[in-house]
Formats: C-alpha cells, sequence, structure tokens
C-alpha cells in the first residue's frame, strides 16, 4: 500500500502506512516519527505514532499543511534514522483466581486450560504498536492464535488498573479504573503511569514487554513496595545485538544448540575485511543496529551484510561506508545504520572481542543464558598500522532468490498436495520469528495420518511443520531434537540466504537432490574465496583518486572520497 498524507483540519495531518496491524508497517511509523521529532520542523507540536500511522499535530499560525506535507515528504525519504532507544520489560503478573475474573471463560472460549492460557500468555515476546484509550494503555501484540478472541459483547463499567487483559490479536494492560471490552485474565502490580515522572507512560511505542507469572503472596510484596516507589520492573535495552561466532559444535548430543551467525558468509566476510580468523567473534545485529564509543586508543572496524553502513556520529554525521575497514579514535562515537533489504548484518573489529569462551563456543544462546559478550571489552587497545581494506563492489542482494531444499527426511508423513505446495506456492515470513524457528504463513501443508513422530535429531534449515499445517524453518538457535515431520530441509549453500530475510519478505522453495545440493555447497564456497581474494587496499580518508577525474573526464576539480 502506498503512503498517504492526509489533512486533519487545519492543525494536523497523518500519515498512513497501511490498513491493518503489522509489524513491518509499525516500524515504518515509528522510523518515521523518531525523524521528525529528530528534524525539529517549524510549527510542528507533537507526533503520535499508531498501529497504521502517524498523527502530526502542527501550529497553523507557524506552517501551513502544504509546507508540513512537503517537510514530511523529504524527512522520510532520508536515508538517516536517528536511534530509537527501544526496552523489553519483564512485567510481574498474577494469574490466580481472584486476580483473573475472565480467565476460566477464555480457557472454556478457546477449549484450552488456564493453565495452557497462562503457558501461552507468558511465552511470547509483545510489542507495543501504541499508547492511548487512557494514559499510559499499551496496545501490544501479537496474541499467539489460539488466545485470539472477539471483545465481550458487554463491557465492563469499572476495569481495576493493572488488569491484564487480550482481545482480538492484542494483549494490554489497564493503568487506571476505566470502562473496557476485553478480557481479564490476570493482574499486575506495577504502575504504568505516573505523572510525576520525566516520561508518565512507563512503556513507549517500540518496546517489547515480557509477562512473568507470580503468586499472590509476590503480588502483595511488589505492590506495597511500588506504593513507596521502591519497585520498577526490570528491562533492558532491546538492541537485538549478540556476539556470535560460527556455532558451538559437539554437545547437541547434551541438548545444547549450534547458535552461531545467522548468516555465516556476512560473519566470515566481516572478520576476513579486517584481517581476523573466520572464526572470530563479531556482533550479529539484527533488524536496528547499536550506537557505541570507542574507548581504546584505535580500533578497526568494519560491517558486512546488506547495505549495513557504519556512520560517524558528532556535529557532522557521516557516513563511512560499509563492506570496508574503518579506523576509528578514542572517544569516537559510530552507529550501524541502514541494514536495508537484510534482517541482520555484522560488526567486526580488528583482533576480535575479549569474550571467554562457553563450551568451545564464544556464540550467544539467548535462552540458555549463556555464550556472549557480558561487558567484556576489546581484545586488543590499539590498532595496527596497515592500509585499509574493503569489497570493490557490494555483494547481490539476495532478497528475491528461490531457496533451495532436499525433500525430507519425512516428506512421506505428508499429501501429494502439500509437497507440491511447497514447491510451488510462495511463502512469506511471518513476524513471529526468531532465530529459534521462522515461521512461514502462506499455504498450509496437510499431513497424511497426523503429524507426530517419535521424536529425532533436527538439522539447521529443517523445515518442521506442526498440526497447524503453518511451516516453520528452523535457523541457528533450533532446539536439536523434536516430534514434528521435517518436510525438507534447505540447503547449506541457502542457509545464509535464509538468515538475511526479514519478517514479511516471501520465500519460495526448489527442490534438489543430494548431490545437486554437495556441489553448490562446493561453489558457493569458491564464490565466497573468490570474494575475499578480491579484497583491495583502500586510498587513506581525502586522498585524491585520479582515476575518477579521468572517468568524469574533468578539466579541473577535486573528487574525495565520501569519508
Amino acid at each position: 500500500m502506498a503512503v498517504k498524507i492526509l489533512p486533519s483540519a487545519d492543525s494536523a495531518v497523518i500519515v498512513e502506512f497501511g490498513d491493518q496491524i503489522d509489524r513491518a508497517v509499525s516500524d515504518q511509523v515509528l522510523g518515521l516519527a523518531a525523524r521528525l521529532r529528530a528534524s525539529e520542523i517549524a510549527g510542528v507540536i507533537e507526533v503520535v505514532p499508531t498501529f497504521r500511522s502517524l498523527m502530526v499535530h502542527y501550529d497553523p499560525l507557524r506552517t501551513s499543511a502544504r509546507e508540513l506535507i512537503g517537510a514530511i515528504e523529504r524527512v522520510s525519504t532520508s536515508e538517516t534514522a536517528p536511534d530509537r532507544k527501544r526496552h523489553l520489560w519483564r512485567v510481574p503478573v498474577c494469574y490466580e483466581r481472584d486476580f483473573a475474573p475472565d480467565l476460566e471463560s477464555v480457557a472454556q472460549e478457546t477449549k484450552l486450560t488456564p493453565d495452557e492460557v497462562i503457558a501461552l500468555h507468558t511465552g511470547t515476546r509483545y510489542h507495543v504498536y501504541m499508547i492511548g484509550f487512557v494514559p499510559g494503555f499499551p496496545y501490544m501484540g501479537d496474541l499467539a492464535d489460539a488466545l485470539v478472541l472477539p471483545r465481550r459483547a458487554d463491557p465492563r463499567v469499572r476495569v481495576p488498573p493493572g488488569s491484564v487483559a487480550i482481545a482480538t490479536t492484542l494483549t494490554a494492560i489497564y493503568p487506571l479504573e476505566s470502562p473496557g471490552g476485553w478480557h481479564l485474565i490476570g493482574t499486575t502490580p506495577i504502575r504504568l503511569f505516573d505523572v510525576h515522572a520525566s516520561q508518565p507512560a512507563l512503556f513507549a511505542p517500540g518496546d517489547a514487554v515480557e509477562f512473568e507469572p507470580i503468586d499472590a503472596v509476590t503480588f502483595a510484596t511488589i505492590q506495597s513496595a511500588t506504593e513507596r516507589r521502591e519497585y520498577r520492573p526490570a528491562s533492558t535495552e532491546l538492541l537485538h545485538t549478540t556476539v556470535q561466532d560460527l556455532g558451538r559444535y559437539g554437545y547437541q548430543a547434551f541438548g545444547v544448540p549450534v547458535s552461531g551467525a545467522l548468516d555465516a558468509v556476512g560473519h566470515r566476510l566481516a572478520n576476513r575485511i579486517v584481517s581476523n580468523d573466520e572464526n572470530a567473534p563479531t556482533l550479529e545485529i539484527l533488524f536496528h543496529g547499536p550506537t557505541l564509543e570507542v574507548i581504546a586508543d584505535s580500533v578497526r572496524v568494519d560491517v558486512a551484510g546488506g547495505d549495513a553502513e557504519i556512520e560517524l556520529m558528532g556535529d557532522r554525521p557521516r557516513s563511512l561506508g560499509g563492506g570496508r575497514s574503518v579506523l576509528l579514535r578514542r572517544n569516537q562515537i559510530f552507529r550501524v545504520s541502514r541494514l536495508g533489504d537484510a534482517a541482520c548484518c555484522y560488526l567486526a573489529v580488528e583482533g576480535g572481542f575479549a569474550v571467554e569462551r562457553c563450551l568451545a563456543s564464544a556464540s550467544t544462546y539467548a535462552r540458555g543464558g549463556f555464550g556472549g559478550l557480558d561487558g567484556r571489552p576489546l581484545a586488543r587497545e590499539q590498532a595496527s598500522e596497515r592500509a585499509e581494506l574493503g569489497l570493490a563492489e557490494p555483494p547481490q542482494s539476495s532478497r528475491e532468490w528461490p531457496i533451495r531444499i532436499v525433500l525430507g527426511p519425512q516428506q512421506d508423513y505428508f499429501t501429494e498436495a502439500a509437497l507440491k505446495s511447497l514447491v510451488r506456492d510462495e511463502f512469506v515470513v511471518s513476524k513471529q520469528s526468531d532465530r529459534m524457528g521462522m515461521r512461514l504463513d502462506g499455504p498450509t501443508l496437510a499431513h497424511r495420518d497426523g503429524y507426530n513422530i517419535v521424536s529425532d535429531g533436527i538439522a539447521t534449515g529443517a523445515i518442521q511443520v506442526p498440526g497447524s499445517g503453518q511451516p516453520i524453518l528452523l535457523l541457528a538457535d533450533h532446539q536439536t531434537t523434536g516430534g514434528y515431520p521435517k518436510i525438507a530441509t534447505v540447503i547449506s549453500a541457502d542457509i545464509p540466504v535464509v538468515g538475511r530475510r526479514k519478517p514479511g519478505d516471501p520465500i519460495r522453495f526448489i527442490a534438489v537432490e543430494v548431490a545437486e545440493a554437495e556441489r553448490l555447497c562446493r561453489e558457493a564456497e569458491a564464490d565466497f574465496q573468490a570474494l575475499v581474494a578480491n579484497l583491495a587496499p583502500l586510498r587513506p580518508t581525502g586522498e585524491l583518486d585520479a582515476s575518477r577525474l579521468f572517468e568524469a573526464n574533468l578539466i579541473s576539480g577535486v573528487v574525495f572520497d565520501d569519508i
């Protein structure tokens, strides 16, 4: 859907990005909100993000709708987006009978037990789409499909503050006593809105929320501490950035996932550009890049994957590009921006990160709580003296490439129609995806006689199909064994390609034989080595590029690198 900018009388305009509740649309809304706030456009009073649109309030005595719409269009096409600090909040909730008036009825309507309802509600990380209705009320999604219910036919006149509720595909918390038509399945003792705080609403659009079950005794303890202003729920800044290497092998027999980089090609390339061993730890950055400060005397870094670039911050922000090494000095601040059409990119540092290895790997396994940086410093205090290296041309985008698979190992569990649909129809990466598995929206894949097998081993790239018929493509943090049949497995050459796909991206599959998959693996490795062999020294910053002068046929003038 094309973006629409619509006037709302003479004091506001609405920028519409879509017509449904969708995580990708929300990211566009929040991205424009951040750009507009940073731009400080004359006459703009405030911006209000919603599910699918951004309302921009303005002073008609200081600007006009035409001027404002022009400014919004210019800002919206800017390639530089300011950082949007997002947090992950862990919210305690009591689901006991006295705190959850609708839990039993929700269980009956969904044909689940109360414990299953609680497990589903606490087993999801929710995205805060917007704040509205009453002060601090967070609209969060997306609920597990099994919990989706319409609003109550008879809304309550009074809903107690702290009530945790569900309706349609969303969950929410009532910050204040108010009317409400949602189903109340629990209560939290925390305060979501405090008029005396610098940011009165606890959550902000773009934050993430996880619910943690507590008992009534714990509820009373937290509630008392909250009233004394001695309690605040745990939160961490949400950067989607972890330390990864090429994985943790030798422990799958003990249930430990391999983990490692989603896009091993991007990880290896980033390391080679700064002359590291290919297995050296890098920072894997998903969707949104961090802002970092150099605390060593000097450091050489690069970023590889998608269109990602390193942007030097300060009074005059400037792009230093991607796919090349850059030498930075103490106290310089930089960030990773413009991931482009890839879900992930990799930041490498010459000498690597001084990360203690856990089970023979530095890779982060977030669900298990081990591996990773854990606050440790860079391995070197000073960069080496050498020329910078970079790619002659950026790698080709792989967003539209078909994904090659080998059928099986349990393709005989599926109907002939399901096997044909797998390689004929298009699937879309679901927003309910993470490093463990990529859920695929699209046609359902029917089983012949049931969807349970005796649990067996799982390879990275396996496509398992549970009873819903919606396939799940298993990624780096996948479980080591499982009891759903696997209709096919992505070939090793295409695992990095899959790792770059974002929610909303299309996926088509092509079936190949094992021998062809092995040949393609060798071919992909040869292509990577050729790419590395073509890494070339780059000119120092600001050095005259005579070849570009001649190519441009300039009589006089100077052309410099962008940095």
